[in-house]
């Protein structure tokens, strides 16, 4: 379900992402997921999370999307209702603040079903990023992670 590569208009400043390069006999490989530390017209400075060092320099063409998992989902503290629905919930002082939950299709793909304060809205998310920033928009206060104990998920 990978896209072929994305537009620097498409991310912002801590997104995760992964860089692809072609190797040896054009086979496609992938960085360790890496975050969005900074973004131009033609470039994409990433960074690998904790790494105090310089961020490497990558044109937005080389950016492909990081897909969204069951696992991700989990070590983000969704939790199964289903064998089909994962859900992730905040109450404030005994009331619902937010949720969101996502629904399996048969296909694979996962579809958010998000309830905040006066709204609500369903919606196709396939990757991290996308996820990240139906959070920012909502303003929802929930960082996505997707490395635990130094390991990508």
């Amino acid at each position: 379900m990978n896209k072929k590569t994305m537009t620097a208009d498409e991310l912002q400043v801590g997104d995760w992402v992964q860089a692809a390069s072609i190797a040896l006999y054009g086979e496609k490989r992938f960085t360790p997921p890496m975050r969005v530390t900074g973004i131009g017209e033609d470039w994409v400075y990433l960074n690998i999370d904790g790494n105090e060092a310089d961020p490497f320099d990558y044109e937005p063409s080389e950016i492909e999307p990081l897909p969204l998992t069951v696992d991700i989902l989990l070590a983000n503290g969704w939790e199964w209702r289903t064998p089909e629905k994962l859900r992730c919930e905040q109450r404030k002082e005994g009331h619902l603040d937010w949720a969101i939950e996502f629904t399996i299709s048969p296909t694979g793909r996962l579809y958010a079903d998000m309830w905040k304060l006066y709204y609500s809205l369903r919606l196709p998310v396939d990757y991290v990023h996308e996820l990240q920033h139906v959070l920012r928009l909502s303003k929802i206060d929930k960082d996505v992670e997707v490395y635990k104990n130094n390991k990508a998920i």
